[in-house]
């Protein structure tokens, strides 16, 4: 579940970076401008999900343990 979780995210930060390129950083309203996300930020995220995506491929395991708790005998 974890790397799903992983997975799952990159694309939404690789989303939100693809928006931003298309789109633009900045926008000019009536009452200024207004500034969106720091794409720097979103490249970070996306560098460190590439990489804990590739540890945990590689490793074939994770560091999320499930447990069921079946009641007391």
């Amino acid at each position: 579940m974890y790397l799903d979780d992983l997975k799952a995210e990159r694309t939404k930060v690789q989303e939100a970076i693809n928006n931003i390129l298309e789109a633009g950083q900045e926008y000019q309203t009536r009452s200024g401008r207004v500034k969106f996300a720091n794409l720097d930020k979103l490249y970070d995220r996306l560098a460190y999900l590439d990489n804990a995506i590739a540890t945990a491929e590689s490793s074939g395991s994770c560091n999320t343990v499930y447990q069921e708790f079946r009641g007391f005998d």
